[in-house]
């Protein structure tokens, strides 16, 4: 009889329990949750600045400091602006060779198993073959760890590149 759900002792199909546990097992067993903990911490840190702020007030600006701290904060925002657009397009061009070229198979080859001997490889890979700035790095290592990378590589390799772009400027 193909097709007709056969019915368990307690009255549940074979289908109905696939779904029961898909719905009442968590989809990821192993993440905790930080949720109510960050709550609080935000809460607190919230009520610590309003205290603050009531028991020592700023100044008020004059119009002439308001419109220079504007005019700072403008140049400053184009300053990073332009300076990070040349290294976007160098970010997205790694991470789809990365996800078109490499292989997870490969990536899992290459990288030690050992925690220390992935972050030295991590490292040498973000002075020597990636340099990019923040823009590139993290786009990259997302798709290094979807890859099976191991996470000291990952983290290595973001320290790594930001440092060695750093140095170039």
């Amino acid at each position: 009889m193909a097709g007709v759900a056969t019915r368990r002792r307690d009255g549940v199909t074979e289908k109905d329990r696939g779904l029961i546990d898909t719905v009442t097992r968590p989809a990821n067993p192993g993440v905790r949750r930080y949720g109510p903990p960050l709550a609080v911490l935000a809460l607190a840190v919230t009520a610590a600045l309003a205290w603050g702020a009531r028991t020592h007030p700023w100044p008020a600006p004059s119009a002439l400091a308001l419109e220079a701290r504007l005019q700072l904060l403008t140049t400053v925002f184009l300053g990073i602006v332009i300076e990070a657009l040349p290294f976007l397009p160098i970010g997205v061009l790694a991470t789809a060779a990365i996800q078109r070229f490499v292989s997870p198979e490969r990536v899992r080859r290459l990288c030690p198993r050992n925690p220390f001997l992935a972050a030295v490889a991590g490292a040498l890979l973000g002075l020597t073959l990636l340099p990019m700035c923040e823009c590139g790095t993290v786009p990259t290592t997302r798709r290094l760890l979807a890859k099976g990378a191991p996470l000291p590589c990952g983290i290595a390799f973001l320290l790594a590149a930001r440092r060695s772009i750093r140095s170039w400027s």
